[in-house]
Order: C-alpha cells, then structure tokens, then sequence
C-alpha cells in the first residue's frame, strides 16, 4: 500500500478525490488530510507519506511553502489544481503529475501508476547490488 495524504482546502475537493481513489487506485490508503499550509506541514511530519496530493491554491496562501520544508525525495506529489498556470512550478520540484480540476479518472489512474512505476524501479534498484569496478595495482576491485 501506498500511504497517502490529500492536502486541499476545499473539503468537496477531497471527499471527491477519496471516492475517486477508492474507486480507481486501491493501491493507495489515505491516511491523513490537511486543509492549509499549516496543517499540510504538521501531517507530512507527524506522518511521513509516501504520496501527496496536493492542491495549489491553499486559501491565501500556495502549497509551495509546505515543500520548501521537506526534502523533496521524502515523497512523491501529484499537484490537484483548478489552475494550469503553475505547471511548470509543479514540474520544478519534481510533482509526479499535475492534474486539473475537475479530476478525470483516467489521468488520476494514469498519475498513480506513474508513482508505482516509480516504486516498484527503486525497489529493484535496492534489491540489486550495485558496484563499479576499479582496477587498482592490476586488480580489479568492486565498489558498491
């Protein structure tokens, strides 16, 4: 399972994005929610996700401010916004995917196979030992 939070401060927006994730992507559990920039903090901290859905617009305030308190490889994001124009910003700090509102179930199943495809390559790369080889003195050693 993939532990996931939503971040949206639109409660309709998230009770809509659970019934989509229920229905399309059961690799996922939610467990947690956040509606601010504050509260989006304290539940990355306290919870330590593998997944973020996170909306742009946070009341006054932008969900960019809760990644610049994490180091981004912490977790995946898929960016939820009624809002194309932050993209690009989406982009820069490495989102997964960025999905407009309304949210399509094809793109949301799309997303999440994107940060299982993701998963399962990092797994394999951890299982697998990976070392260079170095020729010293007319040796060759290996160094993982």
């Amino acid at each position: 399972m993939i532990r996931t939070i939503l971040i949206d401060d639109e409660m309709k927006a998230r009770e809509i994005l659970k019934k989509m994730i229920s229905a399309y992507c059961p690799q996922l559990e939610i467990i947690g929610e956040g509606n601010d920039v504050e509260s989006g903090i304290q539940i990355i901290s306290s919870l330590n996700p593998d997944l973020v859905f996170l909306d742009i617009h946070l009341g006054n305030q932008i969900s960019f401010d809760i990644l610049t308190q994490f180091d981004s490889s912490k977790f995946d994001i898929i960016f939820t916004s009624g809002h194309s124009e932050y993209g690009v910003s989406a982009f820069k700090v490495n989102a997964i995917d960025y999905l407009l509102k309304p949210v399509d179930s094809d793109d949301l199943i799309t997303a999440v196979q994107k940060v299982i495809s993701k998963k399962e390559l990092f797994s394999k790369v951890k299982e697998e030992s990976l070392s260079i080889a170095v020729h010293v003195n007319d040796i060759v050693e290996y160094i993982n």
